[in-house]
């Protein structure tokens, strides 16, 4: 596993690996402003229907909605006869 490293004015520095992931180091951080931007990298959006949109509003990019792709519904729940389970189970039926 080789990793590339190079050297600047300021010491050595990693290059990103593509097909990694980094966790933050919040020891690295120098101010708030570091803090914001790693909150807006993270792309966190809030549906119009959430709970709390009304108290979130204020925060809110309003003149760019995203638009949202419909949800799969779930199927409806259908519970089997209990005699009819054991016959698929002990008599294998298909």
């Amino acid at each position: 596993m080789a990793v590339e490293i190079k050297s600047t004015l300021e010491g050595t520095q990693k290059e990103i690996q593509q097909g990694k992931a980094y966790l933050v180091d919040f020891n690295k951080m120098k101010s708030v402003n570091d803090l914001v931007l790693i909150i807006s990298a993270l792309g966190i959006t809030f549906p119009a229907e959430h709970p709390l949109i009304e108290n979130l509003k204020p925060f809110l990019n309003l003149d760019n909605p995203i638009d949202l792709q419909p949800q799969p519904k779930k199927a409806e729940f259908i519970p089997l006869d209990k005699e009819d389970l054991q016959n698929r189970i002990f008599n294998k039926e298909k």
